[in-house]
């Protein structure tokens, strides 16, 4: 995985896990955006409010189990109270769960 923010990464998480359970036929965040978005550039687009494509979606691959409880990683945020070696506290974490 690339270095990437939480959300994204997080973004990663759940598409794998979807293409693991042959949800999803494609891995790629942008091949993602592209079938969902006219411009995945565009804040518009990537947020919904564009005219064009706001109704477009992605097609998942559902069957049988479309309604069967799943689990993925994610990162999160934690406060844990920690001290560096100058003795400055430090107060979160971001750990795989």
């Amino acid at each position: 995985m690339l270095n990437l923010c939480k959300q994204h990464a997080n973004l990663e998480f759940v598409v794998a896990k979807l293409l693991k359970l042959h949800v999803l036929q494609t891995r790629s965040l942008e091949h993602l955006a592209d079938a969902c978005s006219c411009l995945p550039k565009s804040k518009e687009c990537m947020y919904g409010t564009c005219e064009v494509c706001q109704h477009e979606k992605v097609d998942f691959l559902l069957g049988e189990n479309e309604n069967e409880a799943t689990s993925f990683w994610q990162w999160v945020t934690v406060n844990k109270d920690k001290v560096n070696k100058d003795g400055e506290k430090l107060v979160s974490e971001m750990t795989k769960r």
